[in-house]
């Protein structure tokens, strides 16, 4: 496997070298892509993408078993943050200098949020953070992403970072409205480096199941106007008697990945 990953890191290097020589820059963000992922093979990163209040950070809440990513009203989330199985319960802060520290539970917001640390003003480069409850999930690195659309630019920049180095781009969406323009215009970002997107429609106890299929049929036919292709949709509510659905996301989507 190690001598495949070598050889395969070999034709990736000549690949860019090519481009370089012929000014192919539209290649250079997927090439770059393919050779984080060899750096690492150990895991599979998913990232949660969507506008700001579709419902992310509370999507990864969910999965963790409590509420340790802060949520709220205002726009939250504004640093990087990947979660992942780990033996010991932690959360590292990686600053832009190379140094780290380690923070409890309670100081997460003073480093992830605009209240705590507006602009970035810390330096922040990204949150690590190991949850022994994500067992059944070992190998996934899920990173939540600060939400689009809202008045910090700087969000949406972080944001369309992070995906070069993902597998699969979770694309999160409200059921009110179920899909916007600048929804069509992330999935076509996110389609750039990775053929794996699945659309994930949050909050969906607000509508009856009618509703819900109705938001699906309208999802599926304007996704595959705008690319010609179907991308899988599946429904999610935080609330407890929804487990059908929490159980059918993980069966279909997220076991799988691994």
């Amino acid at each position: 496997m190690r001598s495949q990953i070598d050889e395969f890191q070999n034709s990736v290097s000549q690949l860019k070298s090519i481009t370089e020589d012929f000014e192919i820059l539209s290649l250079q963000p997927q090439i770059n892509s393919i050779k984080d992922l060899l750096r690492d093979t150990d895991n599979i990163y998913v990232a949660i993408l969507g506008r700001f209040k579709a419902g992310k950070t509370s999507f990864l809440n969910d999965l963790i078993g409590k509420n340790l990513l802060p949520t709220g009203v205002l726009p939250i989330t504004a640093i990087l943050t990947k979660v992942q199985y780990g033996r010991e319960n932690s959360i590292e802060v990686i600053f832009q200098d190379g140094h780290s520290q380690r923070v409890t539970d309670e100081e997460l917001s003073d480093y992830i949020t605009e209240k705590g640390n507006p602009d970035n003003k810390k330096r922040v480069q990204e949150v690590q953070i190991q949850q022994s409850s994500l067992e059944k999930h070992a190998g996934l690195v899920f990173v939540d992403t600060p939400g689009l659309g809202s008045i910090f630019t700087h969000n949406t920049k972080t944001s369309l970072e992070s995906l070069p180095k993902v597998q699969l781009a979770l694309i999160a969406i409200g059921v009110d409205p179920p899909l916007s323009e600048q929804d069509l215009s992330l999935i076509r970002e996110a389609r750039r480096f990775t053929s794996e997107i699945i659309i994930l429609v949050t909050k969906v106890d607000l509508v009856t199941k009618e509703q819900r299929s109705e938001i699906e049929e309208f999802i599926r036919a304007e996704t595959k106007k705008a690319f010609n292709d179907s991308i899988p949709v599946y429904f999610y509510s935080i609330r407890g008697e929804f487990k059908d659905l929490h159980e059918q996301f993980d069966s279909q989507v997220l076991l799988p990945l691994l």
